[in-house]
This record gives structure tokens, sequence and C-alpha cells, in this order.
């Protein structure tokens, strides 16, 4: 089967500028995914620990769960800022984005412990 219409195409080189404007501005648009990702980590930690105390094997995994994606998302934004810092040359760490102070259960009672 043949094409109705050719387009013509236009072959140009693409310069590493162009190259690195375009990973640039994709690396500056994670930033409000990776902050919206860390809040909700948060909302679900602050929502999971009225469940630390439980006895639940599925309550526990739920939970584990839960707090680590937490702390890998708070990881991912401190990268994430580092990251961006170093490449503007600002050669200071930005701030945390406010609401993202709040902090998952330090600690739970091991079902040995009880």
């Amino acid at each position: 089967m043949s094409n109705v219409v050719d387009f013509p195409t236009v072959e140009r080189d693409v310069s590493e500028r162009e190259v690195n404007d375009r990973h640039a501005e994709a690396f500056r648009d994670l930033e409000g995914k990776i902050s919206d990702c860390t809040i909700m980590a948060i909302i679900a930690v602050q929502m999971a620990e009225p469940f630390i105390n439980t006895r639940d094997d599925e309550a526990e995994r739920a939970l584990f769960a839960v707090c680590h994606v937490y702390e890998m998302l708070k990881k991912l934004s401190a990268d994430y800022q580092a990251a961006f810092t170093a490449s503007s040359g600002q050669g200071h760490e930005a701030p945390a984005p406010s609401g993202q102070e709040a902090k998952p259960p330090a600690s739970r009672r091991s079902r040995k412990a009880a």
C-alpha cells in the first residue's frame, strides 16, 4: 500500500545546546511532580499512624510500605533539590518546601516487645 501524501522530511542536526535545553526543561518540570508525591506520602504516613501498634500482619506490611515510600520520596526530593542547586550555581541547599517537615513515626512497638 502506498502513502497518499508524502510529507517532506527536514533533516537537521540537533545541537548540543538544544539537547541540553530540553533536558534542563524536563529536569525543572519534575519539581512539582516530586513535591506532589512527597506531600501525598506525608498524608499517607499521617493516615497510617493510628495503625502503628496493631498486631495485624497486613497492617504492619502496609505501614512499612507507606513509611518506606515516604523515606524514598524524601530522599528523591532532597537529591533533586541538591542537583538543582548545584546546576544553578547557587552554592547552598534550597530549603524543603513547606509542608514537608512532617516525619513518619520514629519508632514502632515490635511484636516481640509486646
